[in-house]
């Protein structure tokens, strides 16, 4: 699967318009078209901003693969063995890991705070 059909099956999954992508990344509905297409790569700034109004990593995009922080995030909700007081000294070490997240990244980390 190519970077265009990654966009854009995301993109249908968020239930967003190319023309709602396009005004986050203030870039014409054209250009989304056409990146989703495949006729045109995104620039690494497009890119960026595209992981970030998806909710995914730039690494999905490119590769297909979750970042290393959603893999983390699902084993941790997935481990039932975990105690409260071994999900809280992983949250601190996901804090300190927030600091130096890309702006996709923080959204990982925030929608884990919030389980």
């Amino acid at each position: 699967m190519s970077i265009g059909d990654r966009i854009r099956r995301k993109r249908i999954g968020l239930r967003l318009t190319q023309l709602d992508i396009a005004k986050q990344l203030d870039i014409t509905p054209q250009h989304v078209s056409a990146i989703e297409k495949n006729h045109r790569l995104p620039s690494i700034e497009i890119l960026d901003k595209l992981a970030e109004a998806l909710g995914v990593s730039i690494d999905f995009l490119v590769n297909g693969q979750k970042s290393i922080l959603q893999d983390l995030i699902s084993s941790i909700q997935a481990d039932r063995r975990l105690s409260q007081r071994a999900r809280n000294t992983i949250f601190l070490m996901l804090e300190e890991l927030y600091q130096k997240a890309s702006p996709s990244e923080k959204k990982i980390i925030i929608s884990y705070r919030k389980n």
